[in-house]
């Protein structure tokens, strides 16, 4: 039941952050956070993470619908277990990723709004950190369990 209401938090927070950004901040404008380094900046992301297949909705509709069917394969045999970190972890990812579903099923794009200037640094949203750190965190769960 936790890890249910980990993943509806998430799902709530991408969903109010990117309602905020979409009223106060037409498409295309930012406001500077912290002088020179970070920025809202609204923009509409019509590909999947950093804009990859922008421009091709077939492959990017494959490549959704096999990385949901990897998370129903894997989800039932680490909710099933023992590992709260690898529960945790799973949660992050499912409700990252169903937050940009939700936008990308109903806006055909993902609003992303976080910039952080360095390098060639993408602009993001709240469920693409959870994806991110879910991700990584699973990474390095299994390879301290030697899986």
């Amino acid at each position: 039941m936790l890890y249910i209401l980990a993943v509806a938090f998430i799902v709530a927070l991408d969903r109010f952050t990117k309602v905020c950004v979409e009223k106060k901040l037409k498409l295309g404008q930012s406001k500077e956070l912290i002088k020179g380094k970070a920025y809202l900046r609204h923009v509409k992301n019509k590909g999947a993470a950093f804009g990859f297949l922008s421009g091709k909705p077939r492959a990017l509709k494959i490549l959704s619908i096999s990385s949901i069917l990897m998370l129903i394969y894997y989800s039932p045999q680490v909710f099933r277990g023992n590992n709260k970190l690898q529960k945790s972890f799973l949660s992050m990812v499912i409700g990252g990723a169903i937050g940009n579903l939700y936008d990308r099923h109903k806006n055909k794009s993902v609003t992303d709004f976080l910039f952080i200037k360095f390098k060639n640094a993408p602009i993001f949203n709240i469920a693409d950190i959870f994806i991110f750190l879910g991700s990584l965190g699973i990474f390095f769960d299994s390879l301290k369990n030697g899986e």
